[in-house]
């Protein structure tokens, strides 16, 4: 049998799953103080490690120095057992990940549509010194105001569990931010990061976005890999296929955009989301 938390946390009255995952699980609650339905968000006692409360913590600590309306809030930590338990905005919809699996491949200005605010977000977390570093589609939240449409729903940004804030460089490493220590899922994954690279700046957020604009428009991801060496393996091998030489009907700036992201020297890569917000915009607006 799964884990069921309490009946009631604190004030708030606790009702249904709403999902499972590799660290814990989500319940829906209820406020009794004032009224407002929440999510609240443990880790379950097989992983009570040190590192994974952390991460929670990390989630937590992002929500209070950067406010965007495309990430999810976390109100409040309280304390269940001597571990961390988030209160967070609830959401109701589903994740990219879910939509793609219907429908994987969408028109240039949806793309563009859906990941501008994702962009946006990113270029104020990156402002506060953070990098998400594990961007993809299942940390996307498609969330619904009516019907499945793209205009129906309002995307959030999920999971800063293993972001890394740029201040991390001049401290000790930890076990969550350690040299050598590999974070991330290999298919959006940049060179950097598979490398284990400790040097990991915005530009990783870049490229695992570059990864999720390809996959819109192209229907397929630029690099398929189960673990970070094949993801380097693949890399080096045979390199990613231009979104021109996929979808050619696409316009060239697009294609040179995306090509700009995915670029494995750091040097030539997309610095930072500003100017890929702007272009965002004008792909977007086009609908």
């Amino acid at each position: 049998m799964g884990f069921r938390p309490p009946e009631r946390l604190g004030r708030y009255r606790i009702g249904r799953a709403l999902g499972r995952g590799g660290m814990g699980s989500v319940w829906a609650a209820v406020d009794d103080e004032t009224g407002q339905s929440v999510a609240l968000k443990f880790l379950e006692a097989s992983n009570a490690r040190p590192e994974l409360a952390e991460r929670l913590v990390r989630e937590a600590k992002v929500s209070t120095l950067v406010r965007h309306p495309a990430l999810a809030r976390v109100h409040e930590v309280i304390d269940f057992l001597d571990r961390p338990v988030l209160v967070m905005e609830l959401l109701t919809g589903e994740t990219l990940r879910a939509w793609l699996t219907s429908e994987p491949k969408h028109p240039l200005e949806v793309a563009a549509a859906l990941m501008l605010p994702v962009a946006e977000a990113l270029v104020s977390t990156h402002e506060a010194g953070i990098v998400h570093r594990d961007l993809k589609p299942e940390n996307l939240f498609l969330a619904s105001k009516t019907g499945r449409a793209p205009g129906t729903k309002t995307i959030k940004v999920l999971d800063f569990g293993i972001a890394k804030f740029v201040a991390d460089r001049e401290g000790p490493a930890t076990p969550l931010t350690a040299l050598g220590t590999v974070l991330g899922t290999p298919p959006y994954m940049a060179p950097e990061q598979a490398l284990g690279s400790g040097d990991i700046d915005e530009r990783a957020d870049v490229w695992a976005l570059g990864v999720i604009l390809y996959e819109l428009v192209c229907g397929f991801r630029p690099l398929e890999a189960e673990s970070k060496s094949d993801a380097i393996r693949r890399l080096l091998s045979s390199g990613i296929v231009p979104v021109e030489a996929v979808e050619p009907e696409l316009p060239l700036a697009f294609s040179a955009l995306v090509g700009r992201m995915l670029t494995r020297r750091l040097d030539q890569r997309e610095r930072n989301l500003v100017g890929v917000v702007e272009e965002l915009r004008v792909f977007a607006a086009s609908r």
